[in-house]
C-alpha cells in the first residue's frame, strides 16, 4: 500500500505559490521529461493593473486611497483591497493621467 501511495504523490503537482494556470503544456497522462513544463501558472501575489483615466477624474482620487474594481462580467460583485498611485502619463495627445492599482489577496 506505501507502494502506491508513493506513486500517486510522485504523480501529483503542487504548486509552490497561490495562483490560476494559464497554459497547461502538457496533457493528462503524458510523460515529461526531467525538467520538462507541464503548465504555465500566474503568481495571485503579484496581479496588478493600470488604469487610465481623464485627467479631470484622476485628480478627484486621493493617493493611497480603495480603490474598489467591478467588472461587466460579473455585475453586482466589486474587488476590493485595491489601491491607487498616480503617475502621469507622459506625451499623451488627451492629457490622461495614469492611476495603477494594486490587489492584493
Amino acid at each position: 500500500m506505501a507502494t502506491i501511495q508513493t506513486r500517486i504523490d510522485d504523480a501529483t503537482l503542487t504548486s509552490p505559490v497561490k495562483g490560476r494556470v494559464l497554459y497547461r503544456l502538457a496533457e493528462v497522462g503524458e510523460v515529461l521529461a526531467a525538467g520538462g513544463k507541464a503548465l504555465t501558472l500566474v503568481n495571485l501575489d503579484d496581479v496588478y493593473m493600470e488604469i487610465f483615466l481623464p485627467s479631470e477624474q484622476a485628480a478627484r482620487l486621493k493617493i493611497g486611497a480603495e480603490a474598489l474594481l467591478t467588472l461587466d462580467a460579473v455585475p453586482g460583485r466589486a474587488i476590493a483591497d485595491m489601491s491607487a498611485s498616480y503617475r502621469p502619463r507622459p506625451n499623451s495627445p488627451r492629457s490622461k493621467s495614469r492611476r495603477r492599482a494594486s490587489a492584493t489577496s
